[in-house]
C-alpha cells in the first residue's frame, strides 16, 4: 500500500474543494456587489423615507415594530401584535427582490454563476403580507406569507403606494 498516494490523493481533494468555495465565493460576491449597486442607484434613498414615514405614523401605535435592514437584505418590515385571547402577529414587508438569483448548493452552480448576466431587470420589488411564525422542521421559524405582489423596479411609485395601503390596512386598521 503506497501511504504516500493516499496523503497526496486527499490533499488534492482537499485543495480542490477548497479551490471551488473560494470560486463560488468570488462569484457570489460580484452578484451581491451588483445587487447593491442596483438598491443604491434605485431604492436606497426611498427606503429611507419610507422608514422615516412609518416610524411617524406608527410611533403612538400599541404593538407596531420596525426592521430596517439595509446591509445584505434590502427590506423592510413592519409587524403588529395582536394580544386578543392568544398573541397572533401580522407584518407587511418591501424589499428588494433578486428573481434571477443563482441557488446555493447546487451540482452545476459555479456554470450558473459564471453564465449570470448582470442586468438590472434581474431584480424587482417585492411586497409580501405576513402571518404569524411557524415552525418549519426544515429551516427551523419562518413567517408565514398570506400574499405576494412584485413590481418592476421603474414601477416602483406603484410598489409604494401598494406598500402604504397595506401599512394603512393591516398596521394602522384605517379603512
Amino acid at each position: 500500500m503506497n501511504v504516500k498516494k493516499l496523503d497526496k490523493d486527499i490533499s488534492k481533494k482537499k485543495k480542490e474543494k477548497e479551490n471551488k468555495e473560494i470560486l463560488i465565493k468570488e462569484l457570489r460576491d460580484k452578484i451581491y456587489n451588483f445587487e447593491k449597486e442596483v438598491y443604491t442607484k434605485h431604492l436606497s434613498k426611498d427606503f429611507i423615507e419610507l422608514e422615516k414615514i412609518y416610524k411617524k405614523h406608527s410611533a403612538k401605535e400599541e404593538g407596531i415594530s420596525m426592521n430596517f435592514r439595509s446591509n445584505t437584505r434590502y427590506e423592510i418590515t413592519i409587524d403588529k401584535e395582536h394580544m386578543f385571547n392568544e398573541y397572533s402577529l401580522e407584518g407587511i414587508e418591501i424589499k428588494l427582490f433578486h428573481n434571477k438569483e443563482v441557488p446555493f448548493f447546487i451540482d452545476n452552480e459555479i456554470k450558473l454563476l459564471k453564465k449570470y448576466k448582470f442586468l438590472e431587470s434581474n431584480f424587482n420589488i417585492k411586497i409580501c403580507e405576513l402571518g404569524d411564525w411557524r415552525d418549519d422542521t426544515t429551516f427551523s421559524a419562518r413567517r408565514i406569507v398570506k400574499s405576494e405582489k412584485e413590481f418592476k423596479i421603474q414601477d416602483k411609485e406603484k410598489a409604494y403606494k401598494f406598500f402604504n395601503d397595506l401599512f394603512t390596512k393591516k398596521i394602522l386598521n384605517l379603512k
